[in-house]
């Protein structure tokens, strides 16, 4: 066991699916047989994967290790059956989605990715319909001189020299008209992110843009390009139209025509920066698409994670 790396299972974890990602080395479960009654927190702490930065249910971990250590006991009639294992993971379960409540949508792991600067973080974070791409995004109508839309675009150019574009397009829904912001690797292998106006269908040119572009950067880092962006916005913001792309080729610095497979033509919707500026002082919104697969993917994963764990110590 002792060459057994991190392991996170699934690439779409959110918070009310990270179990599989806390208890991350399986001989700590191992160890367990031979560990004190009493385990510490800072313990524990050891094996946590280190890019959750401490970003998770502290109690909710405690309880499920506390189970994992009774399941694995050297004398089998002090193992719980299988009714009082369920019951302790739903509490746990329960206490992990009120847990999850209480974030705010200030979540720095999202859909198995997390960024590198660890003061990186977001009110809302939607999971883009097509091209695998995601985007993270907070709105503040109350900054001065102007309201601001921070923004983290995440997504994989189709290949590694490719690019990764995200715009606002305050006059369209599709490319024409579009204010973006294109990333890609340089010759020299640095990320750059630069603006531009596209006013047609040929070929582009780096331009200024009608937002105000207060920052900007780009990471890239396993086949998943990054855009970080902070943008004033005008004042009457509400919703705004963005698009977004991925293309395979760079020449010259340029980035060339993407693909136009019905996904390439449909990356296109709707930012809605008032109504969710509104929820941004409570529980952060997700789209139906997440709402939909936390009801019943974050159970089962932890259920399955647990009986993967219990029986692989087991088969020692």
């Amino acid at each position: 066991m002792d060459d057994f790396s991190p392991l996170v299972f699934g690439q779409t974890a959110k918070f009310g699916q990270i179990f599989p990602l806390m208890l991350a080395k399986f001989q700590m479960v191992a160890a367990m047989r031979n560990s004190p009654d009493y385990m510490s927190m800072s313990s524990l702490n050891d094996h946590i994967d280190p890019n959750l930065m401490g970003l998770y249910p502290h109690d909710c971990l405690f309880k499920t290790a506390m189970l994992a250590k009774q399941c694995v006991d050297e004398d089998p009639i002090l193992r719980p059956d299988m009714k009082q294992v369920v019951i302790s993971l739903s509490q746990i379960l329960l206490s992990s989605i009120e847990w999850e409540a209480t974030l705010a949508g200030n979540s720095q792991v999202f859909s198995g990715l997390t960024f590198t600067m660890k003061n990186t973080r977001f009110t809302n974070c939607t999971d883009l319909p097509v091209l695998k791409a995601y985007l993270h995004w907070t709105y503040d109508p109350t900054a001065k001189p102007d309201p601001t839309l921070s923004i983290a675009y995440i997504a994989p150019p189709p290949k590694p020299d490719g690019w990764v574009g995200w715009a606002l397009n305050p006059t369209g829904s599709g490319m024409v008209g579009s204010q973006s912001l294109v990333a890609f690797r340089e010759t020299n292998g640095s990320m750059v992110v630069k603006t531009y106006y596209i006013s047609s269908y040929g070929s582009i040119e780096e331009s200024k843009i009608l937002y105000n572009v207060l920052n900007k950067r780009a990471e890239y880092s396993d086949g998943v390009m990054r855009i970080f962006a902070t943008l004033a916005m005008p004042g009457n913001a509400a919703d705004v139209n963005q698009v977004w792309q991925v293309g395979g080729t760079v020449k010259d610095g340029v980035p060339e025509n993407h693909d136009f497979s019905p996904e390439n033509l449909s990356s296109k919707g709707t930012l809605e920066l008032a109504s969710k500026a509104e929820n941004q002082n409570g529980n952060s919104t997700v789209s139906g698409r997440e709402r939909a697969n936390d009801s019943g993917e974050s159970e089962l994963e932890l259920y399955g994670f647990f009986i993967l764990v219990v029986i692989s110590v087991l088969g020692f």
